[in-house]
């Protein structure tokens, strides 16, 4: 019966949404990434914040892959709203991803430098919250 609601509903119904905790190596990777975020913020010119809006939010889900469930980045930052220490901070990292898609999928959105660095900024406050100081 458990295999046929299984395949009738899909094995997101009946999975853990939460996975396990980072390992010492993954948190280590996006620390090393996370420089890479700092750096496109030295050079401070629009190709660059945009470059690092991306690369901040490709880290974010990167997190996510290890501690939570989904087959989309919007289907893990749902599964990892109670890893968050408030919603606010929560609805933050929409927030900031939602920029990134802008950035990505709108050829004609450009992005103000204080909203690039925003956003920024809320991924970096996310990584804190669901344990990873970088």
């Amino acid at each position: 019966m458990f295999n046929f609601l299984k395949k009738l509903f899909g094995p997101g119904l009946f999975s853990p949404i939460t996975k396990h905790n980072l390992t010492s190596a993954e948190e280590e990777s996006i620390k090393i990434a996370w420089a890479r975020v700092e750096n496109y913020l030295s050079i401070s010119s629009p190709s660059s914040l945009r470059q690092a809006v991306v690369e901040a939010d490709k880290i974010f889900d990167k997190a996510l892959k290890s501690l939570v469930t989904g087959e989309t980045m919007g289907e893990r930052l749902k599964n990892a709203k109670n890893l968050f220490r408030d919603y606010q901070d929560y609805q933050d990292v929409w927030e900031a991803h939602k920029i990134r898609n802008a950035i990505v999928h709108e050829d004609s959105y450009e992005a103000p430098y204080f909203v690039t660095k925003e956003a920024i900024s809320k991924f970096k406050k996310g990584l804190s919250d669901i344990g990873i100081s970088v």
